[in-house]
């Protein structure tokens, strides 16, 4: 006996009211778009901002002995590289020459971190086309993190009033002031270039064991060439190093630890529902909803 594939087909009951199944599941998954706060569009990703800034400013209050342990460290080799920062600093202008000044002018054109803004909307605009969901949350956070950092670097910079290298020596520490351009200590280059590495680091770090390599290297030819510059001492990169990297985990960790659901259609025969999806990090978990 001969069977008609098309008419079976054609009476499965899934196939009849596949229309309204699509329909229903894509209604109900683009009300619950407004769970994943990562678009520019959305009013609760500029809400992050404030968020984390709270909770940078408000850290010190969770921080566990481990934490202040590398905190202690980081201030102390800050410390000594001040102590030594004179000795560096004429060290490098000693040995430099016109290799070492067209390798940190081509750095301070490619990798500029007045660029990075522009750099990471054009990456969220490449994701968006493309559905990276991925590439499209680091991206904000990587622009979030250019903006929360300065919680610490303005103050730093304001309170210090220390002296650029081209202008003092490395204890000129000239205490508060409202003009922030002649001061040196911390580099917000640093900063914006260690806090975006971190950001992409612990994003692809584990399946992409090169994006460290390159995202890290990038950032330390930021940071040698702020100091081939005489625009900051080498304790003002290592200390902005390390705050870049601090501020990107935070804002990276607190966006992990957010409800933020993809919800997406799932259509099987006979039936159609919705699949709860949390994607985050390098591991892609399914969770149930409660």
């Amino acid at each position: 006996m001969l069977i008609d594939v098309e008419q079976e087909i054609a009476q499965w009951a899934p196939v009849q009211k596949y229309d309204e199944y699509f329909k229903n599941s894509k209604e109900i998954a683009d009300n619950a778009k407004e769970s994943d706060r990562y678009f520019i569009t959305n009013k609760k990703y500029w809400a992050t901002f404030w968020e984390d800034a709270k909770s940078l400013a408000t850290s010190p209050s969770r921080m566990d002995k481990k934490d202040w342990a590398i905190a202690a460290a980081v201030v102390a080799g800050g410390v000594g590289l001040v102590a030594i920062d004179d000795d560096i600093q004429d060290w490098v202008r000693d040995n430099r020459n016109d290799t070492t000044q067209q390798i940190f002018d081509t750095v301070d054109t490619a990798f500029n971190p007045y660029l990075y803004a522009p750099a990471l909307l054009a990456s969220y605009l490449y994701s968006r086309q493309t559905g990276n969901t991925r590439l499209r949350r680091t991206s904000l956070m990587a622009i979030e993190m250019l903006t929360v950092a300065q919680i610490v670097n303005v103050p730093l910079k304001a309170l210090a009033g220390r002296s650029r290298p081209k202008k003092g020596e490395s204890t000129d520490f000239g205490g508060p002031t409202y003009s922030l351009g002649p001061s040196s200590f911390v580099s917000g280059h640093a900063i914006a270039a260690f806090g975006v590495a971190a950001t992409f680091r612990k994003e692809y770090g584990m399946e992409k064991p090169w994006v460290p390599y390159v995202s890290f290297t990038l950032a330390t030819l930021v940071g040698l060439q702020r100091i081939h510059e005489d625009q900051h001492w080498a304790s003002d990169v290592f200390l902005g190093s390390a705050i870049g990297v601090a501020v990107g985990l935070l804002i990276y960790r607190n966006a992990e630890a957010r409800p933020d659901w993809m919800i997406l259609p799932d259509i099987k025969p006979g039936q159609y529902g919705l699949m709860v999806k949390h994607e985050f990090g390098a591991d892609e978990r399914i969770r149930l909803s409660e």
